[in-house]
């Protein structure tokens, strides 16, 4: 599975190359990882993202993780972002 997560990251950081998608020098996750957030958290567990996130914090998938809050702050100016690139 890991090696799933790391190819997924691999290209969300090339998307978001493409598409610009500049990170905040302040921020605890890039964009490419909090779009694998979402996308794991889709695939495997039905888009609940407290259980994905226990699951991240527990295997240790990202460095820094955000809260809840974060997350579902940050997966949605992402879709925002996206949507007028």
């Amino acid at each position: 599975m890991l090696d799933q997560i790391v190819v997924i990251y691999c290209i969300f950081d090339e998307v978001s190359k493409t598409l610009n998608i500049k990170d905040d020098v302040q921020c605890k996750m890039s964009s490419a990882e909090v779009m694998t957030f979402a996308i794991l958290s889709a695939n495997l567990y039905g888009s609940d993202y407290r259980k994905t996130r226990l699951v991240a914090l527990a295997h240790r998938y990202f460095p820094k993780i955000l809260s809840h809050s974060q997350l579902v702050r940050r997966i949605h100016q992402i879709f925002w972002h996206c949507k007028w690139c």
